[in-house]
């Protein structure tokens, strides 16, 4: 399951910091060998990752988008203490 992962596009906040951490230079076709199961989640009002970001990594992953509005960057600040959408796929793979 992947929430508001920066692969690159811009906007994302901290951009320096998340390129020099992951390159954003990933190998697609390995990452889609290597996992079973893709979900993305991208909220339309996070303040760190823009929301190109999970669209193309649901390009990327040959997967819909699922897009939670108003959810920010999914974590308590924002308010967001339960995922019930996580769940619920979740609970589709077991």
């Amino acid at each position: 399951m992947v929430r508001s992962t920066p692969i690159g596009v811009n906007p994302i906040l901290n951009y320096d910091r998340d390129s020099s951490f992951s390159g954003f230079d990933f190998d697609w076709q390995k990452i889609k060998n290597n996992a079973k199961h893709f979900d993305v989640f991208q909220s339309d009002n996070d303040p760190y990752v823009s929301l190109g970001n999970g669209e193309q990594l649901a390009k990327e992953l040959g997967v819909e988008l699922t897009f939670i509005p108003n959810a920010g960057h999914f974590n308590a600040l924002a308010g967001y203490l339960t995922f019930p959408q996580l769940l619920e796929k979740i609970e589709i793979i077991l």
